[in-house]
């Protein structure tokens, strides 16, 4: 019995000193935990070679190597857009008329194809040409010169080929490059008739319809005895 309780005795003793020995052994990766010391200075020197490069931004190396390829941020100024001119100067149209550009004045908004159109306008620089073209598809009637004064008052023929419909004359100056359009309508030859004519066929026919009233009122006690069949009473005999 003692021998045994020798033995347990020994041998608690001993796992006690290996568990011991393992808490004060460092595992693989692991340091072993030191007293901080609290007198020592709390500044680090750093060797001037290595704060000169520790301070290089880690992109440098890239901005370098694409130095040459990067364009200098140098501020421009946008230019405006020339506007398209043919080899004379003059404006070329563009595929539609202007949107909400001031109206031309029109002798007429209504006429046949190849009938002749004046129009007049204003704001255009003193003397210069103003190009005339009329839309849908845009054809070019021709330039007429501006007065002393920018107005402009043009007279010319519309194409023949127009269609019937709703279309546009555009007036362009060819420095001011101010414009002007008016909407007008190509109709076929019956409707365009001229409006004297058009009244004079409507004060006939209010003649005769005035007319016709006027004898059926006079003559409606004749027109009431042929339909009724009856007569007048005869007068008494004196």
């Amino acid at each position: 019995m003692r021998f045994i309780r020798a033995l347990t005795v020994g041998s608690t003793a001993v796992v006690i000193a290996v568990a011991a020995l393992m808490s004060l052994t460092p595992t693989p990766g692991q340091a072993m935990s030191e007293p901080i010391a609290t007198d020592l200075p709390t500044s680090v020197v750093i060797p001037e070679s290595s704060a000169n490069t520790s301070l290089q931004p880690a992109t440098s190396g890239a901005k370098n190597a694409n130095a040459g390829n990067a364009e200098p941020l140098v501020g421009t100024t946008a230019q405006p857009s020339t506007p398209p001119t043919n080899a004379d100067g003059s404006p070329k149209p563009p595929n539609e008329p202007k949107k909400d550009a001031p109206q031309l004045t029109v002798d007429t908004q209504l006429l046949e194809p190849g009938g002749r159109m004046v129009i007049a306008g204003s704001g255009f620089a003193p003397n210069e040409k103003v190009q005339v073209v009329v839309y849908s598809t845009p054809l070019v009637i021709g330039s007429f010169p501006a007065d002393g004064v920018g107005a402009l008052k043009a007279s010319f023929l519309i194409p023949e080929q127009l269609r019937s419909g709703t279309h546009t004359i555009e007036a362009t100056g060819w420095i001011s490059r101010h414009v002007m359009n008016v909407e007008f309508t190509v109709v076929t030859a019956a409707v365009a008739a001229p409006l004297s004519t058009q009244l004079w066929i409507l004060v006939v026919l209010g003649v005769l319809f005035t007319g016709a009233i006027s004898l059926t009122i006079y003559f409606r006690r004749s027109i009431a005895q042929r339909f009724s069949g009856g007569s007048e009473p005869a007068g008494s005999a004196l």
